[in-house]
Order: C-alpha cells, then structure tokens, then sequence
C-alpha cells in the first residue's frame, strides 16, 4: 500500500483541458475531504465551475459527501447541473445536499455481479478490511439502510467508493477519466479519500491534488473567476 504523497505535478491548466477533451464525454471525479478550510472550499468551487465551461462535454461525478464534494458540485451547478453525477450507498442518502438536475446511482440498487466487482477492487486497494468487506457481501444486502452496523455501513460507502471510479456502464455511468481531490497534505491516503485515491491508481485512472488544481485558478485569469 502506498503511504507517501505522490511527487507534486506541474500539469497546467491547458494541458489538463487538452487531455480531457481528447476523450469523449470524459468523467471527472470531484473528490475529497470532508474537512476542508473554507478559503480551499471557495477555491474547489471556483475551479469545478472552470472546468465545467472549459469542457462543455464533461461529466462531473462525485459521493455527495459533506466538504469537498459539496463544494466541487456546486461550482459545476453554478454551470450546468445536468453534467452532475452522484453515486450514492443508498437511496435517499443525503438528498438535500444534491444539486437538482445530477444524475444519481444508488450502491444499493446494482446488481450482484456489480457488488462483486466492487469488493474485489475494495479488497485489492485496502487488503486491510477484507474481513469487512466479505462480511457486506455475505449479509449488508439485506439488510435496510439505517439499520446496519457501524462496519456495514463504513463497509458499504467504501465499496461505493470504488464504483464512483469504475462507474457502471449498464446505468450510463461510464469509467472516471481523471480525478481531482483535495487530501490532507500530510496523510493524502487516510481515510475514504485515500481509499478511492488507490482506486483510481489500480484502475490507472490519473489522480491531481490540490497542489495541482490549486494553481488553475490564477493560470485561467482574473475574467474565469
């Protein structure tokens, strides 16, 4: 497992958007902690809504976790809601948080070849809770959101953690391209954030931190603001 941050990147903004639209209807995962400073919040906001003008045939998808992900979506919003995508543990899973017009996928409504698929992955980036993922697919499903265990329920987001990366193309979630997250710069793996963050590396899926993204804001000028 990896437990050093990767060596800081000099993508430019120019670049990134020149990567991105070389695919078509790239997806964009929009990541990260839930404890953000406000002016870094304000700063994922603002270059969610760039890049949502810059790439008018991308797709945004992020988990609908508080910090972060909120502030990501509601700078792609401010653009054009429709580009949103929520994958979600369950339905009705912090609804009054989602941008009207995103498109939403519910963990818990894949089918069980899906679910497989996503523990695999889960156990291949965090070995460390195999037990806990095994005992999901063993029980977790049938059980009713809110009446989980505490491990089922930590269980069930890591696993849809993994989906937001592999998407789900028979629901028209197709594979994240890219993702940009805000870490904790002194441990960019901990948590749910690091656990997707090797994800997308076992997928090949390029991930930029904010030591990246950070600096799009002033390469894009004033007028992007």
């Amino acid at each position: 497992m990896t437990t050093t941050a990767p060596a800081p990147s000099t993508l430019s903004l120019s670049d990134f958007v020149a990567a991105c639209e070389a695919g078509e209807n790239p997806v964009i995962l929009l990541e990260g902690r839930r404890a953000i400073p406000d002016a870094w919040a304000v700063k994922a906001e603002r270059v969610a809504a760039l890049l949502a003008r810059r790439l008018p045939r991308a797709i945004f998808r992020t988990g609908n976790a508080p910090g972060s992900d909120v502030a990501f979506a509601r700078g792609v919003a401010s653009v054009d809601a429709n580009r949103l995508q929520y994958v979600v543990p369950y339905s009705g899973w912090r609804g009054n948080s989602m941008q009207a017009g995103g498109r939403v996928l519910e963990f818990d409504r894949l089918s069980e070849a899906r679910v497989d698929d996503a523990r695999d992955l889960a156990i291949a980036v965090s070995a460390g809770h195999q037990r806990l993922f095994k005992n999901y697919r063993q029980v977790g499903r049938s059980l009713t959101a809110g009446w989980e265990s505490k491990p089922q329920a930590a269980a069930r987001l890591l696993l849809r953690d993994v989906v937001k990366v592999t998407g789900c193309p028979e629901e028209g979630f197709a594979p994240a391209a890219v993702g940009l997250f805000y870490v904790d710069p002194a441990k960019p793996y901990d948590g749910g954030t690091g656990h997707t963050i090797r994800a997308c590396e076992q997928c090949q899926v390029p991930v930029h931190s904010q030591k990246v993204w950070g600096r799009w804001l002033e390469q894009a000028g004033d007028a992007e603001h």
